[in-house]
């Protein structure tokens, strides 16, 4: 039964990629699903797009472009909003804002996470 779920999700995610917006073809594209997948394990890393351009195999412009293209949203801009879904979400369940927390996200002062929370 399980099996048949999980093929029926991804013949369903085949099909239909058009009629959910751009993720899902981001998510698909090799390069872009892994810098995706970096991005989202290991948001306290100090990624710029030359260290994504390079994990993922591309050129600092061809990376930044095809990010672009397929997600909506330049790669910093997506770290800067998953990093602050990811604070808004630990804040909720009650998790205090300290060095720790704040490191653990990618800040190395609680000025800079402050001045990108506020945003």
């Amino acid at each position: 039964m399980d099996i048949l779920i999980i093929q029926s999700i991804r013949q369903w995610i085949k099909t239909s990629a058009e009629h959910h917006g751009p993720w899902l073809k981001a998510l698909q594209d090799p390069k872009i699903g892994k810098a995706l997948y970096y991005l989202h394990h290991s948001p306290e890393k100090p990624w710029t797009i030359a260290t994504l351009g390079k994990a993922v195999g591309m050129s600092r412009t061809a990376f930044s472009l095809r990010f672009t293209e397929l997600v909506g949203i330049a790669p910093i801009g997506y770290l800067t909003s998953w990093r602050m879904n990811l604070a808004e979400l630990r804040i909720q369940n009650g998790e205090r804002v300290n060095l720790d927390f704040i490191e653990s996200l990618g800040y190395r002062s609680e000025s800079s996470f402050r001045r990108a929370f506020k945003k």
